[in-house]
C-alpha cells in the first residue's frame, strides 16, 4: 500500500495596484508571478535623443490623460519647429 502525503505550501504573491500619475485615477490591479514579474497597467515611456544625450520620461497614466500629455507634447515640439514625418 502505498502512503500518500500532501504538503501544503503558502504562496505569497504581491498585489500592485496601478494609479494615474496626473488625475490619480485607479486603473487596476497585477499579481506577480512566481519570477517577481508583472504587467504594468498604463505604462508610458517616451525618449528623446538630442545633442548626444538621452532624455525620458516614464510614468503611468489612463487612456484620456495619455492622449492629453501626446497632443500637448506634439504641440510643444511643434512651437519649436519640429516636424512629423
Amino acid at each position: 500500500m502505498d502512503k500518500e502525503t500532501t504538503d501544503v505550501e503558502a504562496v505569497m504573491r504581491r498585489v500592485h495596484n496601478f494609479y494615474c500619475d496626473n488625475c490619480e485615477k485607479f486603473l487596476g490591479t497585477r499579481t506577480e508571478y512566481d519570477d517577481g514579474f508583472y504587467d504594468e497597467i498604463g505604462k508610458c515611456e517616451y525618449k528623446i535623443f538630442i545633442n548626444n544625450k538621452w532624455f525620458e520620461r516614464k510614468s503611468i497614466l489612463c487612456e484620456s490623460c495619455k492622449q492629453k500629455f501626446e497632443n500637448e507634447f506634439i504641440e510643444a515640439l511643434g512651437k519649436y519647429n519640429f516636424k512629423c514625418k
